[in-house]
């Protein structure tokens, strides 16, 4: 009988008989037919790699197709770069900003940047001889843009990158080395060939407004370090985006990969060397071989992984964390690091950050009795309270437009209020503030408190006007100003203790003084506090220039010493180095000589003999007892000196002769008028990475400093 599939076979009438026949086994035909169990399995193997090989086809199609869309992205989005470019320097050159570069104080003579980074040049000796009982490196930042990022619609003297200038002693011989900070910013600018992160020199007129929507456009498209933060751009934005371009940088894009120019100051805390600005992240340094300084990467102290944890893991939202003070302090009994940081764009318009002494994130606390936005670049402390300045030099997003002027407007109608933040607390409740005569205040000398804790005391050197455009007449001269507050009845008294008209043995004239300086950059308590303070005087009201370093006695008051440079010859900040510092023993003997120092001032006795009675009165008097160190600029030859315009100058703190210890040329290395600088001792610190967040990258600083 013919062989038919089972599911075709007819169901015979129930009457029938159905006989029992045994069928034949299938065929191959049949068994392919029904599906058997072998037959299935090939099946679905052959079915499995079919679907594999068009899975695979749909995969490299997808692939090639995302390559294609994120190279379109890429090439639109670098597209849309060059064009927000050519459109700031279309508008620079129609505008006349352009033109008014090349005449820009900032960028020619003894302001121009450096174009080199030279490492090891031989350090001669002009005059003089380098003290031998000194070994370390005498480091200073300032601004200096790069030549590959060079501005285009505007610069002010704060806008340029970060640059250390290092001068290393040993033996009697030097050595000097110049490099750049390689922040992400830097980085970001030079591969792109353009200054795309907004700048405070271009934050006037109209204009100024064009630019910073520009800056805020090349935000959203994200500027080359981290992506961007999401936000809408408009009038209204834009407005704000001028407080935000100050304040922290370009608050746009990139924040967490360290943005800033790390070009003001240098500290030292928890064995990391810090480049700081007070509109980015710090920068962690290490001094190499010969003072070469090595940039190791951005760092937040744990404020970043702080925050997020505090806020559920959402990110620091208005990047608080990712800006530092240019000028916190030490406290020398607890080591902790303590400062006051900023911020115009947004209430709280201040806050005091507090690191432990192993240099992690302890504490921010928002300064609310603080309701208008100031600049705030500096601060003191002391045993129970942190300083906090409220100069009246305001923000105004709206005079760059209505006045043509930078967004910072001076208020000569308003007080100086200085307010006691006490340590510790973790609300603004129990601050104090006190109301001091109008006046600004840049820098401090220093805090203490009364034997009684009823007054505070500050010194620091008050200005009684400021414009941030930093033109002829643009500042008053700067004096040293002593206020005393008395917690008790909320009362200031103020006393102005020297001005640069006030010099003797170097004539008068109407200057000011700044960038004082004391031996010791640690608050190691009340009692013992300094005794002297080193001054830069300029020559008058609108130089930037120093001419002389004046040495003040804070408990005489008087001035005790001055240091003049010949006619023609300008420096910047003076930093003592303590005779010993850097060799073996050094450090010792300087922390025998603060001991005595404090019992003396306690009026305690270190010990029962005359000769221990002595040894304290000598070890009283020995604060002054080191150098000056400061780079110096000559506009003209310097009689009895060869070489280059830049040199280094030594002198003597205890006697103050003019005639100093040594002249040193730098190699023909070219050194501008900077910002500020300390000295690392050979025995101390170098630096560390412990704690960066964001490393430079392998190669980087080769690229950026043409290593």
């Amino acid at each position: 009988m013919a062989v038919a599939d089972s599911h075709d076979m007819a169901v015979p009438p129930a009457a029938t008989p159905i006989p029992r026949t045994r069928l034949p086994s299938p065929s191959p035909q049949f068994a392919y037919g029904v599906g058997s169990k072998s037959s299935l399995a090939a099946s679905k193997s052959s079915s499995s790699t079919a679907a594999t090989v068009a899975a695979s086809v749909v995969t490299c199609i997808a692939t090639v197709a995302a390559g294609v869309v994120l190279s379109l992205c890429i090439m639109a989005r670098r597209l849309g770069m060059r064009a927000l470019d050519a459109m700031e320097i279309i508008i620079a050159r129609v505008s006349g900003r352009t033109a008014a570069l090349a005449s820009s104080r900032f960028l020619v003579g003894d302001f121009a940047p450096t174009a080199a980074s030279p490492q090891r040049l031989s350090v001669t000796v002009d005059a003089g001889t380098i003290p031998t009982d000194i070994a370390g490196t005498f480091a200073r930042v300032g601004p200096n843009h790069h030549p590959r990022n060079a501005p285009v619609s505007g610069y002010h003297w704060f806008d340029g990158d970060g640059y250390v200038h290092a001068v290393s002693l040993r033996g009697g011989r030097g050595a000097y080395s110049g490099q750049w900070v390689v922040t992400q910013q830097l980085v970001a600018e030079v591969r792109a060939g353009f200054p795309r992160y907004g700048r405070l020199g271009g934050m006037y007129g109209l204009v100024g407004m064009l630019v910073i929507g520009i800056t805020a456009a090349r935000g959203r498209l994200g500027l080359g370090l981290r992506p961007a933060r999401a936000r809408r751009i408009g009038l209204k934005s834009v407005t704000a985006a001028a407080a935000d371009a100050y304040d922290n940088g370009n608050p746009f894009a990139d924040a967490p990969a360290g943005q800033g120019t790390a070009n003001t100051a240098l500290v030292v805390h928890a064995k990391r060397v810090l480049a700081l600005n007070e509109g980015g992240l710090p920068y962690a340094l290490r001094v190499a071989c010969e003072g070469v300084i090595e940039t190791l990467g951005s760092i937040t102290f744990g404020r970043d992984a702080a925050d997020a944890a505090a806020s559920s893991g959402t990110s620091d939202a208005d990047g608080r964390g990712r800006v530092f003070t240019a000028h916190p302090r030490e406290d020398a009994a607890t080591g902790q690091l303590i400062g006051v940081n900023y911020n115009v764009a947004r209430a709280p318009y201040a806050e005091v950050v507090t690191l432990n002494a192993a240099g992690h994130f302890e504490s921010a606390v928002p300064i609310t009795s603080l309701d208008h936005p100031v600049m705030i670049h500096d601060t003191a402390i002391t045993e129970r309270f942190v300083l906090v300045l409220d100069g009246p030099l305001l923000f105004d997003a709206n005079r760059m437009v209505r006045d043509g002027q930078l967004p910072f407007s001076y208020r000569n109608d308003m007080p100086l209020r200085i307010g006691l933040f006490p340590r510790g607390a973790v609300t603004d409740d129990g601050m104090q503030w006190f109301d001091a005569p109008n006046g600004f205040i840049f820098h401090t000398v220093s805090a203490h408190e009364s034997a009684d804790g009823q007054t505070v005391t500050l010194f620091a050197c008050a200005l009684d006007f400021v414009d941030l455009s930093l033109g002829a007449t643009s500042k008053a001269p700067g004096v040293l100003t002593r206020y005393d507050l008395h917690l008790p009845s909320g009362t200031v008294a103020v006393r102005r203790l020297y001005g640069a008209e006030d010099a003797s043995g170097g004539g008068g004239g109407t200057g000011g003084v700044d960038f004082p300086r004391v031996a010791a950059s640690a608050f190691k308590g009340s009692a013992a506090r300094p005794r002297y303070v080193y001054l830069s005087r300029l020559p008058d009201p609108d130089a930037l220039q120093m001419d002389s370093i004046v040495k003040y006695d804070l408990e005489a008051e008087e001035v005790v010493g001055l240091a003049s440079l010949p006619r023609g010859t300008y420096c910047g900040e003076a930093v003592f180095v303590q005779r010993g510092s850097g060799l073996s023993g050094g450090a010792a003997t300087e922390a025998a000589s603060e001991t005595t120092t404090v019992l003396s001032d306690l009026g305690g006795d270190p010990g029962s003999t005359a000769g221990d009675t002595a040894a304290t009165a000598a070890a009283a008097t020995a604060e002054d007892d080191g150098y000056l160190m400061t780079f110096t600029r000559s506009t003209s030859p310097v009689d009895g000196l060869k070489g280059s315009a830049s040199r280094m100058v030594i002198f003597d703190a205890a006697t103050m002769n003019s005639s100093p210890v040594a002249w040193l040329g730098l190699g023909g290395a070219h050194v501008p008028y900077g910002f500020h600088a300390m000295w690392l001792p050979a025995d101390g610190p170098q630096g560390c990475a412990e704690g960066v967040e964001v490393p430079v990258e392998p190669g980087t600083d080769a690229e950026i400093n043409r290593r």
